[in-house]
C-alpha cells in the first residue's frame, strides 16, 4: 500500500465499551492498536449505568451465562484499574421490591435453589438509608451485583492510547478503507486487523450488512440527593444507582424508536414522578441524558468475522447486559486474533 506512514497491529473503529475492552484485551498481550472513535456525547457507553446484576427479570432467573461471564469481567476491569491507575468496578448490592405474592413466593424458591446461592443475601437490609427511599412490599437483596464507572474507564482508555500514538479522534470513512489480503490500510496507518465496535451506526456497516440490530433509545438521568446514605443500587419501578459524591443514576426504560437522540419531554414528565414515588427526601435533577442502544433482536451480542476478509471483524450488539458480557467476548476474540487462526468461533 503506498501512503502508508503508520504501522499498527489493530485497527479499532469506535471507542465506546466494546473497542474499548478490544483494545485493553490486545494492548495487555504487546500489540500495538489504533483506536478511531468521533467522541459522540450520545454514546450509549457513555450515557448507560454500567450494572452488573446476577438476577433479573420478573421470574428472578440468573441472566444469560453469568457463571461463565462475571469471573471474567471482574478480571478485567481489575486488570483495568491496575494498567490505568483508576477505580471502576464498585461492588453493589441490588435492592429490589417483590410487589406481589407470586413474586415473593418466586423469590423464595430461589432462595432454596443451591443454584443461586451465591447471588442471594438471606435478608435484605435497607436499615441504613430506610428514611431515604419508599419501597412497598417485601424485599430481595441480590449480591455479587457491580457498577462499572464505563465513562471513567472509555475516557481514561482513549487518553491512554493518545499518549503512545494509538488514538485518532475522526468520523471513520468506510470509503477510504482498503482490505488487502494480509493488510489492512485506511489514509495513512496500516494494520493486519480492523475490529468494528461502532454502536449502533454500525448498522449501516456495508460489510457485514443486516446484522441483527433492533435499536432502542435509552435515557438516564442523574439526580443529586444531599448527604445520601444510600449505598446499594435500588431497583422498583426504576433503576436507582448510587455514583458517588451523593449523584445518582435513575433509569431503567427504553423506547423502540431509533432517531432522534433528544431528550423527550414525556421521559422526564415521567422519570420525575417516579423519582419522586421513590425518594422521599428533596433531590435535585443534575442532568438528563439519552443515547440509542445497539441491541438485537435476538438479545444477544454480535461477534462476526467477515466471510471474505478473515482479518475483518465486527463486535457489537452488547446492549442493557454489556458490562458483563463485552469482557468474555472481548478476550475470546483477541485469544483468536494472537492465534492467527484463519476462522473464528465464539465459546458459550
Amino acid at each position: 500500500m503506498t501512503g502508508i506512514k503508520y504501522v499498527f497491529d489493530d485497527i479499532i473503529v469506535g471507542g465506546g465499551l466494546a473497542g474499548c475492552l478490544m483494545a485493553f484485551e490486545l494492548i495487555s498481550n504487546g500489540r500495538k492498536v489504533l483506536l478511531i472513535d468521533e467522541g459522540q456525547a450520545h454514546s450509549s457507553s457513555a450515557v448507560a449505568a454500567g450494572i452488573i446484576n446476577p438476577i433479573t427479570g420478573k421470574k428472578y432467573i440468573k441472566s444469560w451465562n453469568i457463571d461463565l461471564f462475571l469471573p471474567q469481567a471482574v478480571k478485567t476491569y481489575r486488570e483495568i484499574e491496575k494498567l490505568l491507575g483508576i477505580t471502576i468496578l464498585y461492588e453493589k448490592n441490588i435492592v429490589r421490591s417483590l410487589p406481589d405474592i407470586s413474586a415473593e413466593n418466586q423469590w423464595e424458591s430461589r432462595k432454596l435453589d443451591e443454584n443461586y446461592t451465591n447471588f442471594i443475601k438471606e435478608n435484605a437490609d435497607i436499615s441504613d438509608f430506610q428514611n431515604e427511599v419508599n419501597i412497598s412490599g417485601n424485599l430481595a437483596e441480590i449480591r455479587q451485583a457491580y457498577r462499572i464507572d464505563i465513562l471513567t474507564f472509555i475516557t481514561s482508555l482513549c487518553r491512554y492510547l493518545e499518549e503512545k500514538g494509538g488514538f485518532l479522534c475522526h468520523t471513520f470513512d468506510v470509503n477510504l478503507l482498503k482490505i488487502e489480503d494480509k493488510q489492512i490500510g485506511y489514509l495513512h496507518f496500516s494494520a493486519s486487523n480492523i475490529i468494528f465496535c461502532e454502536g449502533h451506526k454500525g448498522i449501516a456497516n456495508p460489510l457485514f450488512p443486516d446484522p441483527g440490530f433492533a435499536l432502542t433509545r435509552g435515557e438516564a438521568t442523574i439526580i443529586n440527593i444531599p448527604e445520601s446514605r444510600i449505598s446499594k443500587m435500588i431497583k422498583d419501578e426504576i433503576f436507582l444507582v448510587p455514583f458517588g459524591n451523593d449523584l445518582f443514576w435513575v433509569g431503567g426504560g427504553y423506547e423502540n424508536v431509533s432517531y432522534p437522540e433528544e431528550i423527550t419531554s414525556n421521559h422526564k414528565k415521567i422519570v420525575k414522578k417516579e423519582i419522586s414515588s421513590l425518594v422521599k427526601v428533596p433531590f435535585e435533577t443534575v442532568e438528563v441524558k439519552s443515547a440509542v442502544r445497539p441491541t438485537t433482536k435476538s438479545r444477544r451480542p454480535l461477534v462476526k468475522q467477515h466471510e471474505m476478509y478473515p482479518h475483518v471483524y465486527y463486535f457489537n450488539g452488547l446492549g442493557t447486559k454489556g458490562s458483563s458480557i463485552g469482557p468474555y467476548i472481548a478476550h475470546q476474540l483477541a485469544q483468536h486474533i494472537l492465534s492467527e487462526n484463519t476462522t473464528f468461533e465464539i465459546v458459550w
